[in-house]
């Protein structure tokens, strides 16, 4: 189901995004579900199904990393604005996977929505662990582009007063 899954995402016919959401097993246990919802969520991103957005999100609290860490890419390959609340949430999680939650801070990046500017400019100063978020942060500053130019100004010249 897992290789079928991945299949289905290769080939690119967006037909196949409701069979592949309805194929979700969120409640998944044993190895081979858990390995078929990582490879769905790697194909609704594939598919850039933005109506997967939600099923994604749900799947950024899944047990399994590499299931979270699948629907994050997922989301950021999407690029739906509607994602940036749940991509937020995985990126500050100070108990998150810090692999998981620099993912969840490039798919921010990728996304490119305004309103992920503060979380992304506040991860350019977080470590966790010893783990820094800076290079990822600083990727995704740049890809959000010139709307970034002025927070980071305030920054470098004193005026943000929390970094």
């Amino acid at each position: 189901r897992a290789a079928a899954a991945l299949a289905l995402g290769e080939a690119g016919d967006p037909a196949a995004v409701d069979p592949l959401m309805k194929a979700l097993d969120t409640g998944a246990t044993d190895r081979d579900a858990i390995d078929m919802d990582r490879r769905i969520a790697e194909a609704l991103g594939a598919l850039r199904a933005k109506e997967a957005v939600q099923k994604l999100g749900q799947l950024t609290t899944f047990p399994d990393g590499f299931v979270q860490v699948a629907a994050v890419d997922a989301l950021g390959m999407i690029g739906d604005p509607a994602a940036v609340e749940t991509l937020t949430v995985v990126a500050m999680d100070p108990q998150g996977e810090p692999f998981t939650s620099k993912k969840a801070t490039l798919a921010l990046g990728r996304i490119g929505d305004p309103k992920s500017m503060p979380v992304i400019l506040k991860l350019m100063f977080i470590s966790r662990g010893g783990v820094s978020f800076f290079p990822e942060a600083a990727f995704a500053a740049s890809q959000i582009g010139p709307s970034m130019i002025p927070p980071l100004l305030a920054v470098l010249q004193g005026r943000d007063a929390e970094l």
